[in-house]
This record gives structure tokens, C-alpha cells and sequence, in this order.
């Protein structure tokens, strides 16, 4: 609770960890009209047996138990954790758009131009399909000057990254819900290891090429 305003806020957690999986904008086809409400941002992340890792996958077991008592009994589906080559691994996304009952009176708002350099999501809009501040992430990377906005194309799996999110309630059916793990921000902390894997693509690449 706001003690201001006396209002509930959001929480939104930090998490550092590691890719294992990318799918980021911009989008690379133009969604067909069915898909549009189901396409999300999504990554995957891993601490590799960490343990302030897997004390926040804890944590979020406690957010869990903590949502179950706000509806009726065996409402809240479970959650498990994902899995990465024997590794708790963290599934975190968020959809790009909001049915308009669900909106709870936020406007639209435009679409960064990092994510929709080809429009392909604003074309996407319809008047019953919002895309809101809550299906907004930003992107960062450190830098000497303090954070600065990047690309989300930019980041690679593995990659290390601080991840801000929100365990969210959202509803399945009339009396059904599940918790979902919403992605609120990513910033890139370490890409030194990706950065010479692709450099050393680019030269064999060369090299190769000059052979043939």
C-alpha cells in the first residue's frame, strides 16, 4: 500500500540471471488477425544454481500462497518454475496488447519505435485489442553515463541481465486463475561472452568464405 495515497501498487522485483531464451522485438511477420491478442515478448532466464536465484524463485512461490487466499480455494492454478539443462530457469513475458474490458480504463499508447520499427504491432491495434503502460518494456544497458535505451533485438541468449518484474494474477475463465511472471524491464549487465561467440561467427564466416 501507497502510504500517500492509501492506494495498493504494484510490486516489481529485480532479478539477475542469464538468457536461455530470446524472443523479442520487432517482430519479424506480420501476425495473422488470430494471433494478434496471444503474441507477447518473452524470455527465459536462469540463475545456473545460483543462490540468490533460486531464493527469488522462493520468493516467488510465497507471492503464490500469498494470491491463492485472494480467491476461493483451488482457484489459482499451481505454478512451477521452468527448467533449464537441470537449472531453475524463470519463463518471464508480457503481451503486447490488453482486451479492453481487461484495461481497466488505461489508454492506448503508441508503440516504441525499437519495437515496431516496421509497424507490424500498431497495424496489429484494434479498437478491442489496447496496447497500455502495463504491455510496455524498457530496454537498457549500463554505460559510464548511467543506463541508456537499447534495442530489445540487441540482447542474445546468454547474455547476463538484471530482469524488473511483477507476479501477476491473471484470469483463465470465469473462476479460473493463473499466476504469470511479467516483464517490466531488462537491462543488459554482461554480453561480454555473446559478443566474442558472434565475433568469432563473423571470422569463420571470413574465413570460410575466402576458402571457397
Amino acid at each position: 500500500m501507497n502510504k500517500e495515497t492509501s492506494e495498493p501498487e504494484e510490486a516489481v522485483f529485480a532479478l539477475q540471471g542469464i538468457l536461455t531464451e530470446v524472443d523479442l522485438p520487432p517482430l519479424k511477420i506480420r501476425p495473422r488477425p488470430a494471433q494478434v491478442r496471444h503474441i507477447r515478448q518473452h524470455v527465459t532466464v536462469t540463475g545456473l544454481g545460483q543462490k540468490a536465484f533460486d531464493q527469488a524463485v522462493s520468493n516467488l512461490y510465497g507471492i503464490h500462497t500469498m494470491l491463492a487466499r485472494q480467491v476461493p480455494p483451488g482457484a489459482l492454478e499451481s505454478w512451477q518454475p521452468s527448467e533449464y539443462r537441470g537449472y531453475t530457469a524463470l519463463d518471464i513475458q508480457n503481451r503486447y496488447f490488453t482486451p479492453r474490458k481487461f484495461a481497466n480504463g488505461q489508454a492506448k499508447i503508441a508503440f516504441d519505435k525499437l519495437c515496431d520499427d516496421n509497424h507490424y504491432l500498431e497495424d496489429s491495434s484494434t479498437p478491442e485489442l489496447y496496447h497500455t503502460y502495463d504491455n510496455h518494456v524498457d530496454y537498457y544497458a549500463a554505460a559510464e553515463a548511467g543506463a541508456q535505451t537499447i534495442a530489445p533485438s540487441s540482447f542474445r541468449a546468454g547474455d547476463i541481465v538484471e530482469v524488473c518484474l511483477s507476479a501477476v494474477m491473471a484470469p483463465v475463465s470465469a473462476d479460473k486463475y493463473k499466476m504469470l511472471i511479467v516483464m517490466r524491464s531488462m537491462a543488459a549487465v554482461d554480453t561480454s561472452h555473446t559478443m566474442v561467440s558472434m565475433d568469432t561467427d563473423h571470422k569463420m564466416k571470413r574465413l570460410t568464405k575466402h576458402k571457397t
